[in-house]
């Protein structure tokens, strides 16, 4: 049994017992997926507990740690859609944007553009770079010149997305970790199919590690890290070992193209991101002459095991709402198995996209500032544990 960190979150209930002591807690722990699969809605039977670690997240503290079941595993009960969760996507409906699978790229785009709100998180410093050759932002929360270096992947289907779009969740990971974030502006499909963004992502985190002192950053202090494709993006590259990394963020990253989990079917429709939709994006990314749904620099979790062994360790965040969720949750599961440091978070009650949503939803907010901590915890200490 594959004993990976892995904690469901519904920060709705802060007050908890864990070993004879009322302390905040979240809501739900629960164990990897295995098999046999249990069906949705069962319970984990005997579920083991232990080491458990205090992490603040705004005001509330929770408690993080290694949960794994010694003879039978499964997930959380059922858990509806969080209320905010639940209300935007009805006001969402009502905006009446067409289904991604039913319009152009270009028609795609511009209605993400439309829908763009302005920064709320002010940066100490922001300024636009050429990453050797790749369009970047670099965000740097203060006047240090030590920090580490976070290199942040924006999604989008990979046809979708820019710098303007993560703007405000590179400006939250800076300040909250106290590192430099550099986001890259890698080229999209379908006029730039596969691997033409996988490309420039590797040109930019080569250009970061040579450059790390022009940015006041430190070359043995890097991350990578992204969400949806960026996510995707950011697994491959991490394995890839392109430079030397202390840590990945992949948050519900794409990580199995060949749309066979069974979180597809469950998570199907209504909660914005679709299986259709899906398949629309993937179709586009690899509408050129190269690469394929099972290609590991397509779908990491089709990666050797000697591969993934000397990945660096890894945050990995899922939503219970997301044609995506078994994929990631797979993929931690799997990172874990081949010797990874690995912490897998599931939001419960959350859909696709939450975690560029802080500003509606309260677990967004949570998971922006789980991803901070875990990036500063990372880059604050400068090495690798466990390998």
């Amino acid at each position: 049994m594959v004993d990976v960190p892995t904690l469901q979150l519904r920060l709705e209930q802060p007050v908890g017992e864990v070993d004879g002591e009322t302390r905040p807690v979240a809501h739900g722990l629960a164990a990897p997926r295995c098999r046999p699969p249990v069906r949705h809605g069962q319970r984990a039977d005997r579920l083991e507990q232990r080491r458990l670690q205090p992490i603040e997240i705004g005001d509330v503290q929770v408690l993080v740690g290694h949960v794994g079941a010694r003879y039978r595993c499964g997930t959380l009960p059922f858990m509806p859609l969080h209320p905010q969760a639940a209300s935007l996507l009805e006001l969402m409906a009502t905006i009446g944007d067409a289904p991604v699978e039913t319009v152009t790229p270009d028609e795609a785009r511009a209605a993400r553009r439309a829908r763009q709100r302005p920064p709320t998180e002010s940066v100490h410093e922001i300024r636009d770079v050429d990453a050797g050759g790749v369009p970047a932002r670099l965000y740097r929360p203060n006047d240090r010149d030590d920090m580490g270096l976070l290199v942040y992947l924006h999604g989008g289907g990979w046809v979708i997305g820019d710098l303007e779009s993560h703007d405000n969740v590179c400006r939250v990971l800076a300040n909250g970790s106290g590192h430099a974030v550099l986001s890259l502006d890698y080229r999209l499909a379908p006029e730039h199919p596969f691997p033409a963004g996988l490309d420039d992502c590797v040109a930019g985190l080569r250009w970061a590690h040579a450059n790390a002192a022009s940015l006041g950053c430190r070359a043995d202090r890097l991350a990578i890290g992204g969400d949806s494709a960026g996510g995707n993006l950011a697994a491959v590259v991490a394995n890839e070992q392109v430079v030397p990394l202390l840590f990945q963020l992949l948050v519900y990253p794409v990580t199995d193209a060949t749309r066979a989990q069974p979180s597809y079917t469950e998570n199907a429709t209504g909660f914005f991101l679709s299986r259709d939709g899906m398949g629309w994006f993937i179709d586009h990314y690899l509408s050129g002459e190269h690469g394929a749904p099972d290609d590991p620099r397509v779908s990491p979790l089709f990666a050797a095991p000697d591969v993934l062994a000397v990945a660096p360790p890894a945050l990995v965040i899922t939503a219970e709402y997301d044609p995506l969720r078994d994929e990631g949750d797979a993929y931690a599961a799997r990172l874990a198995a081949a010797g990874v440091a690995t912490s897998h978070v599931r939001f419960g009650g959350m859909f696709h996209g939450f975690f560029s949503l802080a500003d509606f939803l309260d677990d967004g907010a949570a998971a922006n500032a789980l991803a901070a901590a875990a990036v500063k915890k990372a880059l604050d200490r400068g090495d690798r544990p466990f390998g």
